[in-house]
């Protein structure tokens, strides 16, 4: 499959209405909209550039018609975002993926006596980690 037919055919021909010139604006909700690498955003980013296009991206609050173009910090900020959504997207792929097998998160349950002997010793007015003969046996 070649590259460009990887992409989203809409991303594809908002690059060509920009190519052609029949687009002034471009008016985004997120940096992670552009591209699925960071030098798809690096190319879409520089074809507005060449094409004399405005981009505004409304989560990070970037309008380069009003700053004059991407600054630097601008262009930065925009790849660790980029990065970060990348990362963020394929991390809940995988836990997508993980649940949809059944696995569990987080930290194993408590086998049923214990839960039961911390009970006890709660109900008893007596703190579970009680130096005197606690839950842990007199071992803080």
């Amino acid at each position: 499959m070649k590259k460009s037919q990887d992409r989203r055919p809409g991303e594809l021909a908002l690059i060509h209405a920009i190519q052609f010139g029949a687009i002034e604006n471009v008016l985004m909700w997120s940096v992670c909209r552009i591209g699925k690498s960071l030098p798809e955003l690096v190319a879409f980013l520089e074809t507005c550039r060449s094409a004399g296009v405005a981009v505004y991206l409304d989560q990070e609050k970037i309008d380069s018609a009003e700053t004059n173009d991407l600054s630097l910090f601008d262009v930065s900020r925009l790849l660790a975002l980029h990065i970060r959504q990348g990362h963020r997207d394929r991390i809940l792929r995988g836990q997508a993926a993980a649940r949809a097998l059944s696995i569990r998160f987080g930290r194993p349950p408590l086998a049923k006596s214990k839960v039961e002997k911390a009970k006890q010793f709660l109900s008893a007015g007596r703190g579970i980690r009680d130096p005197t003969g606690g839950y842990f046996g007199g071992c803080v």
